[in-house]
């Protein structure tokens, strides 16, 4: 999972840096919470992955090591903070860019899964299984090595097996470059940067917890649509939630803890424009995390979806700054209103009845005068018409599309219509 992981960050230009974590003692106690997640300050679209919680053996003994709880070693506090290195000859604190993994097949028909490091220094080098002192390496010839891939790029370029890559290294950030401009011949995202609150007053609450509570839906809501041309599955949505970093303070001042915050996708209405009440079809949920960000990166298919940040917890307050990108164009906006506003002002607040309405299928279309059908479903209720997508060269067509009308409950009672059309293709 790992692996794959890696070489799809890799090809999408991401920075990769590895690390040995080594945490003093005097400072566990403000860091220990933030170490844990990764990192105690995370840039924007990094995800921080945790590799190994027990760092290896360092080459001072480890008698002045202890082990604290996910966190890795720490030193005891009479012992002035350096550099270890570690048996394997990997400096403690001091990252290392991963620049390319590698899965590497033997004359003998043995299989090797690889990653190339490569450290700022003139030391820290990996001196273990295929490092570029192993017996694994000295036994080819630069000629047998370049076939295999195994090329070094410069004198700080280094391979390791991918499982003593994992063994060896506690932490690991990613750092994702979304290319914004369009003109390039890459991929271009569309970024939605929004900035947000979460909000306890007596007049106002939008600090609702997670999908588990009740209060859910007084959080911030934003809508974005995934558009595409066809009926194309798996366009990319990457999602970054931000919260200022209460750990950081001044030199001499105690910090506070960060809130968990998360995220909740879910598809909504073709057509919706007002606040969710209930729950829609979740699509996905980010993990809760007490770091500075959340990132998450999940394939949508073409609708409308709607966002909820939040924290754990019903009741907390604070800032958040949301940043959505998409590859489809479009932007997404916060929802502000519950429902629709009355058209009549003198005659007080209207009542409205909303009716959710899903038009899932057509069997058996006949047009006498094409052969080909490219049929779509226009659905009409008290003045508003909204269409479904459009499906290709079909007598049977699969919409499955929901839509959400707003009736007034004291107005004339109209019939929803629904009629089925085609455009034609030119």
């Amino acid at each position: 999972m790992v692996f794959s992981q890696l070489e799809e960050a890799l090809a999408n230009s991401a920075l990769i840096v590895a690390e040995v974590k080594n945490v003093n003692a005097s400072e566990l106690a403000s860091e220990e919470e933030a170490i844990s997640g990764g990192a105690i300050d995370v840039p924007e679209g990094t995800d921080v992955l945790v590799l190994n919680s027990s760092p290896p053996a360092t080459q001072s003994g480890g008698s002045d090591a202890t082990r604290a709880p996910k966190t890795g070693y720490f030193r005891d506090n009479s012992i002035v903070r350096d550099s270890f290195m570690t048996d394997g000859g990997l400096l403690m604190d001091h990252g290392y860019n991963l620049r390319e993994v590698k899965n590497i097949q033997i004359r003998r028909g043995e299989s090797y899964r690889m990653v190339r490091l490569q450290t700022p220094w003139q030391t820290g080098q990996w001196m273990g299984r295929w490092s570029n002192v192993s017996q694994e390496m000295k036994s080819m010839t630069v000629q047998e090595r370049n076939k295999l891939g195994l090329k070094f790029e410069n004198e700080s370029d280094f391979w390791m097996l991918l499982s003593d890559f994992l063994a060896n290294f506690t932490h690991m950030d990613v750092c994702h470059f979304f290319k914004t401009s369009m003109f390039t011949l890459k991929r271009s995202w569309t970024e939605s940067a929004l900035t947000g609150e979460w909000i306890n007053s007596l007049h106002d609450n939008r600090s609702g917890g997670s999908l588990s509570h009740a209060t859910f839906f007084n959080n911030p809501q934003y809508m974005f649509d995934m558009t595409v041309s066809s009926n194309s599955v798996n366009y990319p949505l990457m999602v970054s939630l931000e919260q200022n970093d209460r750990t950081l303070v001044r030199r001499g001042e105690r910090g506070s803890k960060n809130s968990s915050i998360g995220f909740t996708i879910m598809k909504v209405e073709e057509n919706r424009e007002y606040r969710l009440h209930r729950v829609a079809d979740v699509i996905t949920s980010s993990d809760y995390s007490t770091d500075r960000s959340v990132f998450l990166k999940t394939p949508l298919n073409a609708g409308r979806y709607v966002i909820v940040p939040t924290i754990e917890k019903p009741g907390p307050v604070g800032q958040f700054f949301l940043r959505v990108y998409n590859s489809c164009g479009t932007v997404a906006k916060e929802l502000m209103r519950d429902e629709p506003n009355s058209t009549k002002p003198c005659c007080g607040s209207a009542v409205f009845l909303a009716v959710q309405l899903t038009v899932t299928r057509a069997e058996d279309l006949i047009n006498e005068k094409r052969d080909v059908l490219n049929p779509f479903c226009v659905v009409k209720c008290e003045g508003d018409s909204v269409k479904t997508k459009v499906i290709k060269d079909s007598s049977s067509p699969q919409w499955n599309d929901k839509f959400i009308f707003y009736k007034k409950a004291n107005g004339e009672r109209k019939p929803i219509t629904l009629q089925v059309s085609c455009c034609w293709p030119i």
